[in-house]
């Protein structure tokens, strides 16, 4: 009896000793079919998980593709969509997907170069900065060849760039007292901005670019959008990746009336 009970002991703590060893307690994420294609001249993989994985992963608000796997940040699988398409840069690569506790491992996959011009998004610049205040402005650029274009874009979406990302309060925050607002282009915002670690444009939709600046920032954060003032630029509290250096590095930002202006779907 003695030696029985030590050996139900001894296969429980072997058990514990391998679930530890792996790393992962949950089941694997099982992706069976793996396709790429070319939509809207963008380069995509569609992925589908197998019924039995999916029936467990459904719901996970966690589920997220990384490409490659070491990114530090993935596109969240859509809520109950299988399979999913998610946007790539061209040519072949590898992807994981991933919860906080389950892996699909890592895949490789052969994938396509689509023909035509290569889609752009529309990014701007940290132009200035007011120590007095503690307040920047962003915006499209001085005149030139690099200022921004909110109609075509300007950057292919492939690059990986910062996100601008913003937080407004409601109410906002009040117009600080004293603050120099040159023009109506030039309008203070009411939020705090920052900006995030570099990410390829090809995000799938704006939800998804805001759920990016909650996930690195917090509640409240969303992607900064070309109208946040008036338009071209605005004010605002904050920093951005090259601050106080101006010109910055180029950032991703939204415009809400310019279909073409941007790497992602409204």
């Amino acid at each position: 009896m003695i030696t029985k009970t030590l050996s139900l002991v001894f296969v429980a703590a072997l058990s514990l000793v391998i679930v530890l060893n792996t790393g992962w307690a949950s089941p694997p994420i099982t992706i069976e079919k793996i396709t790429s294609q070319c939509i809207n001249n963008a380069s995509t993989l569609t992925l589908t998980m197998r019924s039995d994985s999916w029936n467990i992963y459904k719901k996970s608000t966690d589920l997220y593709f990384y490409n490659p796997p070491g990114v530090l940040s993935g596109q969240q699988w859509p809520s109950n969509i299988n399979p999913a398409t998610f946007n790539i840069a061209p040519g072949s690569g590898t992807f994981e997907v991933r919860t906080s506790g389950a892996t699909s491992g890592i895949h490789s996959y052969k994938g396509v170069t689509c023909g035509g011009p290569q889609k752009k998004g529309m990014t701007w610049f940290h132009t200035a900065s007011n120590a007095t205040y503690g307040t920047i402005t962003v915006g499209c650029g001085p005149s030139g060849p690099d200022r921004c274009d909110p109609a075509h874009g300007d950057t292919l979406c492939t690059q990986q760039l910062p996100v601008l990302c913003i937080y407004k309060p409601k109410p906002a925050f009040p117009l600080p007292v004293g603050l120099p607002v040159p023009n109506e282009y030039n309008r203070w915002s009411g939020g705090v901005v920052a900006t995030t670690p570099p990410h390829a444009g090809n995000f799938t939709n704006t939800a998804e670019v805001n759920q990016f600046c909650t996930d690195v920032f917090g509640v409240g954060w969303r992607v900064a959008e070309f109208h946040d003032g008036l338009y071209w630029n605005f004010q605002a509290y904050g920093g951005t990746v090259s601050a106080p250096t101006v010109p910055s590095t180029r950032f991703w930002v939204y415009i809400n009336d310019q279909k073409d202006g941007n790497c992602w779907q409204p």
